[in-house]
């Protein structure tokens, strides 16, 4: 009994049980894992498979129709059989699309249904066959999408595109050295600085790559530059640490200059005046953007996101019959850069204002000699109108406020052409809206005596230009680059001939005439004088201030900035 007892409560081998009843469920669960693990590594060589095979297709996109690419000798199903034996694939289990890829959306071209249209992506689904090593049977897996639109769940998608790049706006690269004074004003109360000469910076040059590997804190992608706020003092730094390894010291000495005073907190993101689509990233990294430029568009948007826009500060200029003379210019906004496929957005730019006030005094004396002496004269003949045979002075004094509105130039990339490389902007400049309002009054002085306001002339005209479309062609790589700009519309809106057509009113000692011959006498002496004046305005005044501009009244300046052909890139 006691034998018995003892050999109950030995607990030996006790273990052995559970370990047997264990290794079902361990040895299943070991089987499961390797079969799934086969599966996993099949899914992910369909999908390299997939991916691979879609760029071989995109490349052989050559231009030709869906029909032409997808037949049995296309260019399209060879590159595919290649590339499905050089990956020792089945060809028979490719699914291969042509089509478009637009707003993330993949648009198939059937062959069959239209056989005309021209692909630009290309969409692969791979699938293959796995046996289970443990279980019976096995499973088959697909790269497979959940619509005919789209890339669904991992289908490899690829588009062959080509990208560039343009610029359109107000270029200061073309300023000349006597108009450095202007200028400074204008760049260096945009960036809080002492006047400086910028004629160092004429002709620089630097790509957003450049830029961003030499940020003083980070480096920056040029996507990362594109989308992040910089301080304008980093910014600076890094572009005076580019052009020295370029060895252009001069353009970085002008840099370092303006850096002692510049704001050590303003910022500034290039992507609010640069426009970069999806996949156009290497085209806006390597192309050569204009440093003055850049610092001028950026010097923009710091103060037009503080509400302000960029003036150019208040100028007398001296012109022979103009007593005084102020003017003003104000650009509203920046250059704007574009880089993407065609066709592209449409971007607008360079709205400028021009305010300009002359005060008028002209003064003559005449005799019975004033009608002989030149009848061209205003004031003279006049004169000699009022009282051929009396001494008889005349004054015209008074303002003549001139208001010149540019609105926005817009363009878009329409056209590259990879054939025969180049590009193509179209554009619109739109409308200029140019005011004048003479406010003249004609004094006499008769026998010594004032006859003040014998007569008082207004005048109101003003020009308005309609919007008009322009194509542009720059051909690669001759006429790309800052350097060379081409300009579209009007170059300038001259002043002269502003009033030749003109209404008046006129009023002769206080009296109104309306006596047709009597307004049409006198207007028509006023005007041809004040022509006369305002063609002096054009060449002491308006002229150069379009050339501190760099502004197109009336028109715009384009410049091609890169261009790249037939890259191809995964979209889904």
């Amino acid at each position: 009994m006691a034998r018995w007892q003892r050999r109950s409560r030995d607990e030996r081998g006790a273990v052995l049980v559970f370990v047997c009843i264990a290794m079902v469920a361990l040895i299943g669960s070991a089987a499961m894992a390797v079969d799934i693990g086969r599966e996993t590594l099949r899914n992910r060589h369909i999908e390299s498979v997939a991916d691979v095979v879609a760029f071989d297709a995109a490349r052989a996109i050559n231009g030709q129709t869906v029909s032409q690419l997808s037949a049995p000798t296309g260019a399209v199903t060879v590159a595919v059989q290649e590339s499905a034996t050089r990956n020792n694939f089945p060809y028979n289990q490719l699914a291969v699309d042509l089509g478009t890829f637009t707003n993330g959306a993949f648009t198939r071209q059937d062959p069959v249904a239209s056989p005309a249209a021209v692909p630009t992506a290309v969409r692969v689904a791979a699938s293959e066959s796995t046996n289970f090593l443990f279980a019976r049977g096995g499973i088959t897996g697909s790269r497979s999408s959940s619509g005919s639109t789209g890339c669904g769940s991992g289908m490899a998608c690829v588009v062959k595109q080509s990208t560039a790049g343009f610029s359109i706006g107000s270029w200061l690269a073309s300023i000349s050295s006597g108009d450095s004074a202007l200028l400074s004003g204008l760049l260096g109360d945009a960036f809080h600085l002492n006047a400086v000469s910028y004629n160092g910076l004429l002709n620089s040059t630097l790509t957003l790559q450049q830029i961003g590997l030499n940020m003083p804190v980070t480096v920056l992608s040029p996507t990362q530059l594109l989308s992040t706020s910089v301080s304008i003092h980093d910014f600076m730094l890094a572009s005076i640490a580019a052009l020295n390894a370029q060895g252009n010291t001069t353009a970085a000495n002008v840099l370092n200059s303006m850096i002692l005073n510049a704001s050590t907190t303003g910022t500034v993101k290039l992507g609010d005046f640069m426009t970069v689509a999806a996949g156009s990233e290497t085209a806006a990294a390597t192309a050569s953007l204009d440093v003055l430029s850049i610092l001028t568009a950026s010097a923009m948007v710091m103060e037009k996101n503080g509400g302000h826009a960029l003036s150019i500060p208040t100028t007398t200029v001296s012109v022979p019959g103009i007593t005084s003379i102020t003017a003003s210019a104000t650009v509203i906004s920046p250059p704007v850069f574009y880089f993407g496929t065609a066709p592209g957005p449409t971007i607008s730019t360079a709205q400028v204002r021009v305010t300009v006030t002359p005060v008028i005094n002209l003064s003559a004396g005449s005799g019975n000699t004033a009608c002989t002496v030149s009848l061209s004269n205003l004031l003279g003949l006049l004169g000699c109108l009022l009282n051929p045979l009396l001494p008889v002075g005349v004054t015209l004094n008074g303002s003549l406020p001139i208001d010149l509105t540019a609105a926005s130039a817009t363009a878009n990339l329409s056209a590259i052409n990879c054939a025969t490389p180049s590009i193509t902007v179209a554009s619109t400049t739109q409308a200029v809206n140019l005011n004048a309002a003479a406010n003249l009054n004609l004094d006499v002085t008769l026998l010594g005596s004032p006859l003040l306001n014998a007569a008082r002339v207004n005048i109101a005209a003003g020009v308005k230009t309609t919007a008009t479309p322009y194509t542009t062609t720059f051909n690669y790589p001759s006429e790309f680059g800052p350097s060379h700009t081409k300009s579209v519309g009007s170059s300038t809106l001259g002043l002269s001939g502003l009033l030749n057509v003109s209404s008046a009113n006129i009023s002769v000692l206080n009296g109104t005439l309306n006596t047709a011959a009597v307004s049409t006498l006198i207007s028509g002496l006023v005007v041809p004088v004040l022509n006369s004046l305002l063609g002096s305005l054009d060449t002491a005044l308006i002229l150069p201030i379009s050339r501190v501009l760099g502004a197109k009244f009336g028109g715009a300046d384009i410049a091609a900035l890169g261009m790249s052909c037939n890259t191809v890139r995964l979209v889904g």
